[in-house]
């Protein structure tokens, strides 16, 4: 035998065992198939199961977001819209009934003057949104000045008996102060409203996200066990 002949022998041995390992990597054994598309399925279900725990925090998060602005600053809001009401009929009760400070109609109507305050002043310290600071600024400008007239000369004219001159000051400066405080009240509201739209617009997108999120990685995952298996 030749020295090149020899020479071809070892080579042809070496090609058959590459060919040999690449075979057995591209097609692996079937338990190995099996294993592998196990793996990938248990790989898929972790993943699956933390992008739909993500989601569920985010959701929890926004859900809070909706408790504040549905049920916190809508609540404190009309707890504003009753103590006016409230502070309107006892005016007009303490104008027409009560003749001295200590009347149980000018006590109650002092309450609640009081208490408007302190709801303005509640509703203040929640976290508001530049309109809504700006709409509660402005009911809370208008109610000083109309508890300044109503409280002060309004109510001295009522105890005096005169009564066209307590109509001409109701109409001329309590009425339209009245209209702007029902205005003030209105953009108040108004301004809560938006803000309760975008927080439930939030949640929606935060829920389809979490959706896509979750299909996509339960796709993937398919795929890659079809692979393996």
């Amino acid at each position: 035998m030749s020295s090149a002949t020899a020479a071809t022998i070892p080579s042809k041995s070496t090609s058959g065992t590459t060919s040999s390992g690449a075979a057995r990597v591209l097609d692996p054994p079937v338990g190995v198939k099996v294993l592998g598309g196990i793996l990938a399925g248990c790989l898929g279900m972790v993943l699956i199961t933390a992008t739909a725990l993500i989601s569920l925090g985010d959701l929890k998060d926004r859900g809070e977001g909706i408790h504040d602005v549905s049920m916190v600053t809508v609540s404190r809001l009309e707890t504003i819209r009753r103590l006016y009401l409230q502070t309107r009929i006892d005016a007009f009760a303490d104008d027409m009934l009560a003749t001295g400070d200590g009347d149980a109609e000018h006590v109650a109507y002092v309450a609640d003057v009081k208490a408007m305050e302190e709801a303005i002043a509640q509703f203040g310290k929640l976290s508001l949104t530049a309109a809504q600071r700006s709409a509660l600024d402005h009911v809370d400008k208008v109610w000083t000045t109309y508890t300044g007239i109503v409280g002060g000369k309004l109510l001295q004219v009522a105890r005096t008996g005169n009564k066209d001159a307590y109509i001409q000051l109701r109409d001329t400066e309590v009425k339209p102060l009245a209209k702007e405080m029902n205005s003030a009240m209105d953009q108040l509201v108004d301004a809560v409203d938006e803000q309760t739209k975008a927080v439930l617009a939030q949640n929606t997108s935060t829920y389809n996200s979490a959706r896509i999120e979750t299909i996509a990685v339960f796709l993937l995952s398919s795929l890659v066990a079809l692979a393996l298996g």
